[in-house]
């Protein structure tokens, strides 16, 4: 049975973008597998610094907690500890704001055991400063970590916290140890390392999917898939190999969000830096969205927080097949097209060739077979998109960059 919240904010001066955080409020309480009953707001020069709201409108919401059996409020903004445990007090009833409830959407869709240890950190980091008011609060809400009889001791429950941070953040160490070494080998490859950045929900698994079925991979291989914030967590990497296009690899990294915590992306540190290392970045935005222009400037500013602002990017406008007035324009640093009903992946596709390859040249060769020997140095570094195995040796297509040709040119064909 789903959780009966009220969702509510302060309406501060000068913030235009209230009723849109409003909704994007509710559209995250329902990622949590909650029912949003009631929404109530309030407009203020800024919050009351003890309890948030004013005092008439505290009253107002605890008779709304009355009367529609509501069972937690869900702010807009991220409150310090004072005035969640003063909510508490005076609603008699639980009060989450937007940084827990994201943190608990992570703990939910976490499925690798690195991101869950990453969320369990993040949680564990932002409930230390929160025992001073309330452990009974955070051992319900960070999943019973604090429960037994010394609970209520700050001391101990500090203790044990810190203890559980440290512990955590040594299994992560060891975790990503291992994919660092994966991580240069990458780094030592041909291939070109693009990286799917953006908003939430702009649809940048549809476009790792769409990819995958081009290249005929296995359907194990694709990215859960679904029209809801945060449905990806994990990072993937995946082999884009589409016959006739040059092969890369291309990452799918967690989705952005205006505001997002600094516990997260303190705790994705390693998994965002798929995105750090990328040759490219596909900038994912939702065309259909009407505030997408306000979403892009979000994704952009927190590139910037996590050091990827100076990395080239392609800005993709997703889900045109939802857009009625769209005015379409295809540029060199902007693509159009609705991964969903495959409309526009063949440009992406021309597009990335162009990015990948600007200083490289197409061309043929032919290896004897007593020459398959130099197919270990060819391949790396050459970007091979097709091969033949013919009576008289192995032909291949590819493309090399110019300053390598000398070292192969002796095999080059003119037919393929």
């Amino acid at each position: 049975m789903k959780q009966r919240v009220l969702i509510a904010g302060v309406w501060e001066q000068n913030n235009m973008d209230f009723q849109r955080q409003m909704e994007e409020l509710e559209g995250l309480s329902n990622a949590c597998d909650m029912e949003v009953v009631d929404r109530i707001s309030q407009k203020m020069t800024t919050r009351h610094p003890a309890t948030y709201f004013g005092s008439g409108r505290l009253l107002e919401i605890k008779e709304r907690i009355e009367e529609m059996n509501v069972q937690a409020v869900v702010l807009l903004h991220e409150c310090t500890p004072s005035q969640l445990h003063h909510l508490e007090k005076a609603l008699s009833c639980t009060v989450i704001d937007r940084t827990e409830l994201i943190l608990q959407i992570f703990e939910r869709r976490a499925r690798t055991k690195e991101a869950r240890i990453q969320v369990q950190m993040a949680l564990c980091q932002y409930a230390l400063p929160r025992l001073i008011h309330s452990s009974d609060h955070w051992s319900r809400q960070a999943g019973g970590r604090n429960k037994g009889k010394g609970e209520q001791q700050l001391a101990l429950d500090k203790r044990l916290l810190q203890k559980q941070i440290r512990s955590l953040r040594q299994e992560l160490k060891q975790i990503q140890s291992k994919k660092q070494t994966q991580r240069r080998s990458r780094q030592q490859s041909i291939l070109k390392k693009i990286a799917l950045i953006g908003y939430t929900n702009a649809g940048k698994s549809t476009i790792l999917n769409r990819l995958l079925e081009m290249s005929n991979q296995k359907t194990e291989k694709k990215v859960l898939e679904k029209d809801m914030l945060f449905a990806t967590l994990d990072t993937n990497v995946r082999l884009i190999h589409v016959k006739g296009h040059t092969p890369f690899l291309l990452s799918d990294t967690v989705g952005f969000l205006e505001q997002m915590p600094d516990a997260l992306l303190d705790a994705f540190d390693a998994t965002l830096k798929e995105a750090m290392d990328a040759d490219l970045l596909l900038h994912v935005i939702d065309a259909s969205d009407p505030q997408f222009a306000e979403k892009r400037k979000v994704t952009i500013e927190t590139l910037r927080r996590i050091h990827c602002g100076d990395v080239p990017s392609l800005e993709i406008y997703n889900k045109i097949d939802r857009c009625k007035d769209l005015v379409i324009e295809q540029k060199e640093d902007k693509l159009f097209l609705s991964a969903l009903q495959n409309e526009g992946m063949e440009l992406l596709l021309e597009a990335l060739d162009q990015k990948q390859w600007q200083d490289s040249l197409s061309l043929q060769w032919k290896f004897p077979y007593d020459q398959q020997q130099l197919l270990s140095s060819f391949y790396h570094y050459v970007a091979v998109y097709d091969r033949k195995e013919k009576a008289d040796g192995i032909y291949l297509q590819g493309k090399i960059p110019v300053e390598r040709r000398l070292q192969f040119q002796h095999y080059e064909i003119n037919e393929y």
